[in-house]
């Protein structure tokens, strides 16, 4: 049994930051675009979304940069980017990793100067999301097949 709530708990971070992460996106698209957020729940939803992935993009940044070996983790991100996922975006631009670490900082500066993103930046963004939910599929997969 502890096998089962170990892959459980491996979903739930997996699915809640897969979650966040493409629910923060959207919002940044949507005001990109125009469309007016629904701010029911009080607070700025554009502000909070380009927080959220600014801080996932810092968490990111900072574990890929140290499995390049370019600097120690700080571990100070306040978003947790679940393991599996910085793993799979490693594995995916193994061969162009500095160009994309590049792209996930220009992302973060935008975010945090309330900027629009550009092509190459939503590029970046779009494929943690994409990799997060790839993480968060194969594990309720596994977890289905128990």
């Amino acid at each position: 049994m502890g096998d089962m709530s170990s892959l459980s708990y491996e979903y739930t971070v997996n699915a809640s930051f897969a979650e966040d992460v493409n629910k923060w996106l959207v919002a940044v698209k949507k005001a990109a675009l125009g469309v007016e957020l629904d701010a029911n729940a009080g607070g700025d939803p554009l502000e909070e979304a380009r927080r959220g992935l600014a801080a996932a993009v810092e968490s990111t940044l900072s574990r890929l940069e140290a499995m390049e070996g370019a600097k120690e983790e700080t571990g100070g991100a306040s978003a947790e980017v679940p393991e599996d996922v910085v793993r799979r975006v490693e594995a995916k631009h193994r061969s162009d990793l500095a160009w994309f670490l590049e792209d996930l900082r220009n992302a973060q500066s935008a975010l945090l100067r309330g900027d629009t993103l550009g092509p190459r930046e939503l590029q970046a963004l779009d494929e943690i999301t994409d990799v997060a939910d790839a993480s968060a599929s194969e594990c309720f997969r596994r977890l289905w097949r128990r």
